[in-house]
């Protein structure tokens, strides 16, 4: 798997050949010990992931309200309307997996000319074209050409996809919010110990 670093400085743009190297070298840093801390409950963390979920559950349930809605006589117009839409954004991947490829391709081609300045970096050396690699294959996976589905293949669809979202969202809301809530009464707690608290 290639580390995220990697993808995210090819899609950044051109990036020079020491930058890419320095930066990854940080991620690289051969012999580094993990250390794990544990972190004090965090409120907005958990707040975020709920709030997350609850928004996409109503917006989820809003369009099953919105599908509901529609006669069964324009769901061939919905089918063409998805499809038109799907064909432009399958369009635009296909043009930023093209590009970047090409610069994946560029880098590779420019670490493997370099030579790095000891026998200790070499292992640096391959780090980064195993990178390099990984990247290339995930990014060059095949996508499927969107077809023109019938009126009813796409209420079929339309319909699982929204209540699959539902279910998801629902069930993730479920689970984090009663760490939410315990997030909320420990600084609530917290917050209360202050007032015994002699200045």
């Amino acid at each position: 798997m290639f580390n995220n670093i990697t993808n995210k400085m090819i899609e950044s743009g051109d990036i020079d050949l020491e930058k890419f190297i320095y930066e990854c070298a940080i991620e690289y840093k051969p012999n580094r010990k993990v250390i794990e801390i544990m972190p004090f409950p965090q409120e907005s963390k958990s707040r975020n992931k709920l709030e997350y979920h609850k928004e996409r559950l109503e917006k989820a349930k809003n369009r099953l309200s919105e599908f509901l809605e529609i006669d069964i006589e324009r769901y061939e117009q919905k089918a063409k309307e998805d499809y038109e839409e799907s064909l432009i954004l399958y369009n635009k991947r296909m043009e930023l997996i093209s590009t970047k490829i090409n610069k994946i391709l560029k880098m590779r081609d420019k670490i493997q000319e370099w030579n790095p300045p000891s026998e200790n970096h070499e292992g640096l050396k391959q780090w980064i074209l195993n990178n390099l690699e990984s990247l290339y294959s995930t990014t060059k996976q095949e996508y499927a050409i969107p077809t023109l589905l019938s009126g009813r293949e796409w209420a079929d669809r339309e319909l699982e996809y929204i209540q699959n979202d539902i279910a998801y969202h629902q069930y993730q809301y479920d689970s984090e919010k009663p760490l939410h809530d315990l997030d909320k009464e420990w600084f609530e707690s917290l917050f209360l110990s202050f007032g015994s608290l002699k200045v």
